[in-house]
């Protein structure tokens, strides 16, 4: 008698944890279905960077620079884009040199190609965010 309780209570406990573990799946596949549309994410998720530099961006080949007048970091910028790359999200990525001509200094940005075909700013992972706003 004491065996079969022990048995019931084992394999009460095993239904317990398969179930515990089929919600969570499902959470998580739950959540994944309202960010991304196969593995590509939806919509624009960063900072939108213009005709311009979604032209360059699209067709430039590696170490190519472009000189805008206006950019999403600022006025008067020399811009080099690296070899397009295939990020976690799904999305084509290209990881940026900013260099402002007016001041020195060069900055980091990195580029993601959305749905659509257009390009945005993303935060960088390395990146900190100041009050819980991106960069």
């Amino acid at each position: 008698m004491e065996h079969q309780q022990r048995n019931g209570r084992a394999r009460g406990g095993a239904s317990v944890l398969l179930l515990a573990l089929a919600i969570g799946l499902t959470g998580c596949a739950a959540q994944q279905g309202q960010h991304a549309s196969g593995s590509v994410i939806v919509g624009s998720q960063g900072t939108p960077l213009g005709a311009n530099l979604n032209g360059f961006l699209s067709q430039s080949a590696p170490g190519s620079t472009v000189v805008l007048q206006q950019s999403p970091w600022g006025g008067n910028v020399e811009v080099m884009a690296d070899a397009p790359y295939y990020a976690a999200s799904g999305r084509t990525c290209r990881h940026l040199q900013i260099m402002s001509l007016q001041r020195s200094g060069m900055r980091s940005a990195v580029a993601c190609e959305t749905a659509d075909g257009s390009w945005v700013s993303q935060r960088l992972v390395t990146q900190i965010q100041a009050g819980g706003a991106s960069q």
